[in-house]
C-alpha cells in the first residue's frame, strides 16, 4: 500500500527563479503553495507499506503511528526521476531553479537531486546542500522563495538561502529514548535506562552534523530549557524569526511559541507538525525550536 500526495507547488508564475525543497524541510504546506515552491517528498518504509511525505498525508497521524508501531521504520530519498520531473516542469518556460535540501550527509536527497540536474544539463539548475534539515532548512528556503518572488536573480537568491543558513540555530528536544533505539540510533540498555529516568535529549543540528547540546529530565522541562537555549544565543527583546515543530506535542508547542514571543519581538512565528521523516527519526513528544534574527535588506 502507498500514500500518495501531490508534491507540485503552486504560484510557480511568481518569478524567473523558483525554489524547489524537500520534505524534510518540514515547511508547511499552506507557505509553500503561498511562495510557489515545490517540495519533493521523501518516504518513509511502515512494515510493508511505503508512506509518501505529501500534502495528502495526516502528519499528526502518521505522527500517532509512528508512536505505536512495533516495527522498525526505515526512510528513503526521492529517485532522480521524481526530480527531474520537477525540474523539467519548472524550467519549460525558461526559468531558473534554485533546488535547496536536507544535509547530503543526512539523506541522498541532495545527490537525488544533483543527478537529475545532469540530466537536464540545458536548464540552469542550482542544487543547494543545506547541511541542516527540518525548518532550519524551511526557513531558509522561505527566505530564498519571497526574494524570488520580489524578481531577485538566481545570485541574490541562493545568497540569501546561504545567509539564512548561517544565522539559524536548530535545537530538538527528543521525547523518547525507546524510539531511537526502536530506529538503530541507541543501545537498549541506554534506551531502558532514559527512559525509566526520563531523560530526553536535546540535540542541535549544525554543518551535516547531528549532535547531543543537553540532557534535561521530564517533558515540563522541554520548553523553559529550549528558551533558555535562546537566550543563550541571542539577546532577548531582539526580533527574531521562530519555528517550532512539534511531534504529537502541540501543547508544548503552544507554549513554546507563546514563551518565545514573550521573550522576544517574533517578527515571524511558523508552528507546525514535522514531516514523516522527522517523525520516524526522532519519534512522538518531541520539540524543535530554530530561530534566526531577521535579515537585513
Amino acid at each position: 500500500m502507498v500514500w500518495r500526495g501531490n508534491w507540485r507547488g503552486e504560484g510557480e508564475e511568481m518569478g524567473s527563479v523558483k525554489v524547489v525543497t524537500d520534505s524534510a524541510s518540514d515547511l508547511p504546506h499552506d507557505l509553500a503553495n503561498q511562495w510557489g515552491v515545490s517540495v519533493v517528498p521523501l518516504y518513509t518504509q511502515v512494515g510493508n507499506e511505503t508512506v509518501v511525505d505529501g500534502p495528502e498525508l495526516d502528519r499528526e497521524e502518521f505522527g500517532r503511528r509512528v508512536a505505536v508501531s512495533p516495527v522498525r521504520l526505515a526512510t528513503s530519498q526521492p529517485s532522480p526521476g521524481l526530480f527531474l520531473e520537477v525540474y523539467r516542469r519548472l524550467a519549460e518556460d525558461g526559468s531558473t531553479v534554485v533546488s535547496v535540501h536536507v544535509s547530503g550527509r543526512l539523506s541522498g536527497t541532495f545527490q537525488a537531486a544533483n543527478v537529475a540536474r545532469g540530466m537536464l544539463p540545458q536548464a540552469d539548475i542550482e542544487v543547494v546542500d543545506s547541511g541542516t534539515g527540518s525548518m532550519a532548512l524551511g526557513l531558509a528556503v522561505l527566505e530564498g522563495a519571497r526574494a524570488a518572488a520580489r524578481g531577485e536573480g538566481k545570485e541574490a537568491v541562493v545568497t540569501r538561502i546561504r545567509r539564512a543558513l548561517q544565522q539559524t540555530w536548530a535545537f530538538f528536544a527528543v521525547g523518547s529514548l525507546t524510539h531511537l533505539h526502536k530506529i538503530g540510533r541507541l543501545g537498549r540498555l541506554q534506551a531502558l535506562l532514559g527512559s525509566l529516568l526520563e531523560v530526553h535529549p536535546v540535540l542541535y543540528l549544525e554543518n551535516d552534523e547531528i549532535g547531543l547540546y543537553d540532557r534535561i529530565r521530564g517533558e515540563r522541562a522541554m520548553v523553559p530549557r529550549l528558551v533558555e537555549i535562546a537566550r543563550s544565543f541571542i539577546p532577548p527583546g531582539l526580533p527574531l524569526r521562530c519555528a517550532v515543530v512539534h511531534i504529537r506535542a502541540r501543547h508544548l508547542a503552544d507554549q513554546l511559541c507563546q514563551e518565545m514571543k514573550r521573550v522576544y519581538q517574533c517578527v515571524e512565528m511558523i508552528m507546525t507538525h514535522a514531516s514523516a521523516v522527522i517523525s520516524a527519526a526522532l519519534g512522538p513528544n518531541s520539540l524543535g525550536l530554530f530561530f534566526s534574527p531577521p535579515l537585513e535588506g
